[in-house]
């Protein structure tokens, strides 16, 4: 398998720096990585599994962290944006994972997907915030920082830890903690080993990166099973309980799109990805998408994992027939370089004849290759008249 060059995972401060390589030991598969930290001592400095390591505000803090400042972590960031580039050269998409409350991880976050924002990469964001019992006023910096992820990041997706650590039904600071990111890592890394080692039912970057682009607000679950009967059934019902999924009132949030991703060995039946998929669906009966893919592992014979992506919205598709259909990389994005439409009608009294104008087998001209403007789920960037079917003659 091969790693996949346009997609990045960043992770952000101390706390990022440690998901970060949890989640690049557990996917078990090469992932393109980049640690970020205010802290020399940082635990992705040394380069293991392929961890490339950026030391950022070296000039004005000597490389001995922040001191829990936010404002710190942003000017920190801010100093060295160039030393960024080498590392964003030709990536699509960034996944960054980070822990609220602190200096470096709230203070560079929201600067790091605004850089990338502004280079058109697509960015998916996933932040923890801190447990309840360390205080108001970290709790208070985590809450002011989320409206600046939310802005900046194309999809967010909060985890709290007091939900995360629960999750992991211990009482022990060890036990809990190793529980926790085991499942947060396990999550992300499974979609990493969704689209470099895909299985029979593929998921390809480009349809993840077009649910991340309209997604704004999402939430992440996991469940695994290991028993020899009904495996299915046990996954769908770990979800339904799954603290991160768990909305407001009773039972899951709702969720507009859904993407799952389902690892296990070679006994993985048909039947037991049907049953999955429908339990799910029945969790979210008003969801308007659903992506999914698998992978076959030896490793995994006799267990299932499942990852769950729940995301709050939903871009609708542009009018239908301008919609997936590749166009050619050498032809020029232009409206009249097309051959003219063979349907053509001679005007009456005269001998010409008038073709339908066309932008090209996307719809979108000389912006196909550019960052869809997307208002209420319409990309803006392809005419009127094609959104709305309309022929209009030149």
């Amino acid at each position: 398998m091969k790693m996949i060059s346009d997609l990045l995972l960043i992770g952000v401060g101390g706390g990022g720096c440690t998901l970060l390589r949890s989640i690049t030991e557990k996917a078990n598969v090469a992932i393109k990585a980049l640690g970020v930290d205010t802290d020399a001592a940082s635990n992705c400095e040394s380069g293991d599994n392929g961890v490339d390591f950026l030391l950022i505000g070296g000039a004005r803090f000597s490389g001995h962290g922040t001191g829990g400042d936010a404002v710190n972590g942003r000017l920190a960031v801010q100093d060295d944006f160039k030393n960024l580039d080498p590392f964003l050269e030709n990536i699509r998409m960034v996944v960054v994972v980070t822990s609220l409350g602190a200096g470096t991880g709230g203070g560079s976050t929201p600067e790091i997907l605004k850089y990338c924002h502004e280079r058109g990469i697509t960015t998916l964001c996933f932040a923890t915030q801190p447990f309840e019992f360390e205080g108001p006023s970290r709790c208070e910096a985590a809450q002011r920082v989320m409206s600046l992820l939310e802005d900046n990041a194309d999809t967010l997706v909060t985890i709290p830890l007091d939900d995360l650590h629960a999750q992991s039904g211990s009482d022990n600071l060890q036990l809990s903690k190793e529980g926790a990111v085991e499942t947060l890592s396990a999550g992300i890394s499974l979609m990493w080993r969704m689209l470099c080692m895909p299985g029979y039912i593929q998921l390809d970057v480009e349809r993840l990166r077009s649910m991340v682009v309209s997604g704004k607000t999402g939430r992440l679950g996991f469940a695994l099973c290991a028993d020899e009967m009904d495996r299915a059934p046990q996954i769908v019902e770990q979800l339904e309980d799954f603290k991160l999924l768990q909305g407001a009132g009773e039972g899951v949030a709702p969720a507009e799109s859904l993407l799952v991703g389902i690892i296990a060995g070679d006994d993985l039946l048909l039947s037991e990805i049907a049953v999955l998929m429908n339990g799910i669906r029945e969790l979210y009966p008003n969801s308007s998408r659903v992506e999914m893919g698998t992978v076959q592992d030896a490793l995994f014979n006799g267990r299932i994992e499942v990852v769950l992506f729940a995301f709050d919205n939903w871009a609708k598709p542009v009018a239908a027939g301008y919609v997936n259909v590749a166009a050619r990389l050498d032809q020029p994005p232009v409206a009249d370089i097309l051959p003219a439409a063979s349907s053509v009608r001679k005007i009456k009294g005269k001998g010409k004849v008038k073709s339908k104008l066309s932008f090209g087998p996307t719809g979108r001209g000389k912006f196909q290759n550019s960052e869809p403007t997307i208002y209420d789920g319409v990309d803006l960037d392809v005419p009127a008249y094609i959104r709305y079917g309309i022929n209009i003659e030149k």
